[in-house]
């Protein structure tokens, strides 16, 4: 009952810190091409943008939260949580990627 419980204990203590972003994932946002912000997509964080957008990170994920184009494609596209995930707001010239370190 002891080795369970020390089991169980261990397994909740890796499952924590991996949650909170141990492991290296962040996310990107260029305007134009270049490079303006690079955070870990576990980090809370809100990003408004010269251009309009506005750019949102709940500490689960990123997300474009509000754009002023005209389509809002990049508004619809919802949250980004998975390295290799992309968003971009083509009118504004934004792009949003999650990457690993």
């Amino acid at each position: 009952m002891i080795i369970l419980t020390l089991i169980l204990a261990i397994a909740g203590i890796l499952f924590v810190i991996f949650k909170n972003g141990s492991h290296g994932t962040l996310y990107e946002v260029s305007v134009n091409g270049k490079e303006v912000c690079r955070e870990s997509i576990y980090k809370k964080h809100r990003i408004p943008l010269e251009c309009g957008a506005v750019i949102v990170c709940d500490g689960e994920g990123v997300y474009f939260d509000s754009s002023d184009c005209p389509d809002l494609v990049c508004v619809n596209t919802g949250r980004l949580t998975r390295e290799g995930e992309w968003a971009a707001c083509l009118p504004n010239e934004v792009f949003l990627k999650v990457v690993s370190k």
